[in-house]
């Protein structure tokens, strides 16, 4: 293999690489930017379920004291 063969591959190999941490840091850093839409949709969703793990919590603990008094 020729010296310049084994430049190419490297030069290709570099920006395949390239192209992948571009896109990896796209999905761990959200610069595909997410519409407000989205964010407030996915605002509510976290908001409806940590609401509903509270209240089951509290409803248990309730529960548990109702039936031992």
């Amino acid at each position: 293999m020729a010296k310049h063969e084994i430049e190419l591959c490297t030069l290709e190999s570099d920006k395949r690489y390239a192209r992948y941490v571009a896109e990896r840091n796209k999905i761990l850093f959200g610069e595909n930017k997410k519409s407000i839409k989205d964010k407030i949709v996915d605002t509510v969703m976290v908001g409806m379920l940590v609401w509903s793990f509270a209240l089951l919590a509290i409803y248990t603990v309730l529960l548990i004291y109702a039936f031992f008094n």
